[in-house]
């Protein structure tokens, strides 16, 4: 099942009525809502498990309720208000994590719990200062920085398992 909403919905009620009973048999519902006007993501609560969760510029606090203690394979959460990646700690699985542009992010402590990580993208997430937390992620394959990040990546983790791409704007 995917949801899409392309016409600046402030509305997502309609989710409500959705039985979601066969979703575990698949690899979970996609929800995406980029450049909406939504409020209220309560209808979230209902989903049991989300293949993808996009949204921009939405805080953090009007949507984590809705899909923490869930499995989130991944998760795009661009132009956040997230400051540290311990807010994620209740998110389960998370294979994919986008946090493209949140400028607040001043940690990623706390990226080592989610073990399921192949990619990361801290692409314009200038605040960070430290990140040899990635080392510890066992099965990470991709980082995504931005060209400013390249000497910070350079002194912190040469010799990483992982390919490191530097992205222009």
């Amino acid at each position: 099942q995917h949801v899409t909403f392309t016409s600046t919905p402030k509305n997502i009620s309609p989710l409500n009525k959705i039985d979601y009973s066969y979703i575990n048999d698949t690899d979970g519902f996609n929800f995406e809502a980029k450049n909406s006007l939504v409020r209220d993501f309560s209808p979230l609560q209902n989903i049991p498990i989300f293949n993808e969760v996009m949204v921009n510029a939405v805080p953090l606090e009007r949507i984590l309720p809705y899909i923490s203690g869930k499995q989130v394979n991944k998760l795009y959460l661009t132009g956040s208000d997230i400051r540290a990646i311990n807010q994620l700690s209740s998110i389960q699985d998370i294979r994919m994590l986008d946090l493209t542009g949140s400028f607040d992010l001043t940690s990623i402590d706390g990226i080592e719990n989610h073990t399921d990580l192949t990619e990361v993208n801290l692409y314009e997430c200038l605040e960070l200062t430290d990140l040899t937390p990635l080392l510890q992620l066992p099965n990470l394959e991709r980082l995504i920085l931005g060209p400013d990040m390249e000497n910070l990546a350079a002194e912190q983790l040469a010799g990483a398992n992982f390919e490191i791409i530097y992205q222009e704007g």
